[in-house]
């Protein structure tokens, strides 16, 4: 398996350097064919070993001519080192919050910390059951629309920033009464 993986990753450089095979790899992890006529060993003037995988997987040493050989078709893939992090970790994160006078409800919690991850998207889902409200956060720019009781607003946003954040209620004097909470980046 390691012998697989050094194999794949000396073909992508030797590729990089423009020594390898002409065929078109795509770093997204799409597979793309090489054609039936693509050049193994272009280039090359000494009579080093090539590796070569057969069609059944199996890694095999060649010795190289200084002729052209045709390959058949096969595929190549890009390979991740087995200790990569996954690239996509982002998730959204849906928040169902009721407005009511001078406090936020979450999940039956008055005031609650939401806690995200950085590059997370997050979704505020507000309505207020008593009396005229919003949900604001000023460092990611976010704000839902100020609504009455039986009204459903909403708002989105990347928490592209980490830290310590405060929402509250932007309407009169209800952040002062107590009408806000804290979004924990991570």
């Amino acid at each position: 398996m390691k012998l697989k993986i050094f194999v794949v990753l000396l073909l992508l450089v030797v590729t990089v350097m423009g020594l390898g095979c002409s065929g078109k790899i795509i770093d997204d992890g799409i597979s793309t064919p090489l054609p039936a006529n693509d050049v193994v060993n272009e280039g090359s003037s000494d009579n080093s070993n090539v590796v070569v995988e057969d069609n059944a997987g199996e890694v095999q040493d060649e010795p190289s001519a200084d002729t052209e050989v045709a390959a058949e078709p096969r595929t190549v893939q890009a390979a991740e080192p087995a200790d990569a992090a996954p690239t996509n970790t982002a998730t959204t994160h849906t928040f169902k919050v009721v407005g009511g006078y001078f406090y936020y409800k979450i999940n039956g919690e008055n005031n609650p910390s939401l806690r995200v991850k950085q590059g997370d998207t997050v979704k505020i889902e507000f309505s207020s059951e008593e009396g005229l409200h919003d949900w604001v956060i000023d460092e990611f720019s976010a704000a839902t629309k100020k609504v009455n009781p039986g009204t459903l607003t909403s708002v989105e946003f990347v928490a592209d920033k980490k830290g310590t954040f405060e929402y509250y209620c932007s309407v009169g004097s209800h952040r002062n009464m107590g009408m806000k909470g804290n979004l924990v980046v991570e």
